[in-house]
């Protein structure tokens, strides 16, 4: 199980959620806490549904340093317990043998308000022989070789973060990747590094999860270094890329000339193998058509770690600064064009899932149901499906609802109706005798 643990510095960007979309398809995580989100419950549920989450808990401030968020999906039994400006505390898997705690935390940014985020966290120090999951940016440090550049800081400051953290029981779970979570570079070419996010766990959590792995991610829209919390300190498997047709290459007249000339390719008579040959058609379409400036950023995001580097060994930042600028402008210009060339943003709507329960229905059971179809009406409804029926059907659906195992919406399926409408109704014919064989164990059927 992964868990990520982000100052995001604001949700209201498409810069910073399209990077925290990309971060989760990357990294798979069950659990996200976010931090500094700046947001409303409204912005937050847009986010909810874009990232293909199931539920949040959050904390909304009208400060601009304030808000959080926690995100989980609906596999992981998540019970919240309690929040504040400060925290969210929750237990997973509460009242069974695998129970455990996990404490997204916000320190204080103040400096002579600190105390109050430290006594909240003694607070909540009242579950003994729990184990303890506390992770986040907590806004202080704990030794001074964790800052590079900058004035020193104040001992009493450190301190009062050592003894808050010796008093819950913890332990640093320490890190893989750079040494500092938290950077900013001024004009007049010096920067300060800190480490002030981290993951904390207590001896009952290091002994439920020895493996644990706490890696910080690299990101560009935040100046907080995003932490992969990896409970089996098992490396995951890179995910394969799963295609997705997206609503901007519509207009692109060359998508409608792919789709089209694999449809009419009469060699590949069978309706899967050609959706099959599109998606991969329209795939390696997509790389050459929108891939230049992901690679530009790709190449940029790694010459900006050497020269990264070579700040923090003495040199000056403005070519720092001038490759993030870059960066960011990349960023926004591959944003815009997502917005521009889409009618309604995944980011926008979402998708909006709903889940049914599995129910059985016994054969017992059906006996108390009155029968209220005739004959008449129940062969009406045995007859064929009409092409009309089928195309009205399709048509009331969300054009971006969650698309099948083929990487395809149902706007896919709109938008190229008058090429494919034949091959459509034929999987549908064949979808409904399967449904069939199923339904007629216990006495029910499909047209």
């Amino acid at each position: 199980m992964n868990l990520l643990v982000w100052n995001c510095c604001g949700l209201g960007n498409l810069r910073t959620e399209k990077e925290l979309g990309n971060i989760i398809r990357a990294k798979d995580p069950s659990v996200v806490f976010l931090a500094e989100t700046w947001a409303d419950e409204v912005r937050l549920e847009r986010v909810l549904h874009s990232i293909d989450f199931d539920h949040k808990w959050e904390v909304c401030s009208g400060r601009r340093d304030g808000g959080l968020v926690l995100f989980w999906k609906k596999d992981v039994h998540v019970t919240v317990e309690d929040s504040h400006r400060f925290f969210i505390d929750v237990t997973l898997n509460k009242n069974k043998e695998s129970e455990w705690r996990f404490t997204g935390f916000y320190g204080e940014p103040e400096t002579h308000r600190r105390m109050e985020a430290w006594n909240k966290l003694r607070g909540l120090n009242n579950k003994e022989g729990s184990p303890w999951l506390c992770a986040g940016d907590f806004n202080e440090i704990c030794r001074q070789d964790e800052k590079l550049g900058g004035a020193l800081r104040n001992h009493n400051q450190m301190q009062q973060f050592r003894d808050v953290i010796d008093e819950c029981g913890f332990i640093d779970l320490g890190f893989e990747g750079s040494k500092f979570t938290w950077s900013k570079h001024f004009t007049d070419g010096h920067s300060v590094w800190e480490r002030l996010d981290r993951g904390l766990g207590n001896s009952e959590f290091l002994m439920r999860f020895p493996g644990t792995r706490v890696s910080h991610l690299r990101c560009m829209s935040s100046d907080h270094t995003p932490l992969l919390i990896n409970l089996t300190g098992l490396e995951s498997p890179p995910r394969k890329k799963v295609f997705r047709f997206e609503e901007m290459w519509l207009s692109n007249t060359r998508c409608g000339e792919i789709v089209e000339a694999v449809w009419r390719n009469e060699e590949d008579g069978d309706t899967m193998k050609k959706m099959e040959k599109c998606s991969k058609a329209l795939e390696e379409w997509e790389k050459n058509e929108f891939g230049s400036i992901r690679r530009e950023l790709e190449d940029k995001k790694k010459l900006l770690a050497r020269i990264e580097a070579k700040t923090m060994r003495g040199g000056d930042n403005s070519r720092l600064r001038e490759l993030k600028a870059e960066i960011h402008d990349l960023m926004d210009k591959e944003t815009r064009m997502w917005c521009q060339r889409s009618r309604v943003l995944w980011l926008k709507n979402g998708d909006k899932l709903f889940t049914a329960r599995n129910s059985v229905i016994e054969e017992d059971a059906l006996s108390f149901i009155p029968r209220l179809v005739t004959d008449e009406i129940n062969e009406q409804l045995m007859g064929e499906f009409m092409e009309w029926e089928i195309q009205e059907a399709l048509h009331q659906m969300e054009p971006l609802k969650a698309p099948g195992p083929d990487g395809m919406p149902p706007l896919f399926y709109q938008h190229f109706w008058g090429i494919m409408n034949g091959e459509i109704k034929k999987i549908h014919a064949a979808s409904i005798a399967s449904i069939n064989l199923h339904l007629q164990r216990i006495g029910l059927s499909l047209r």
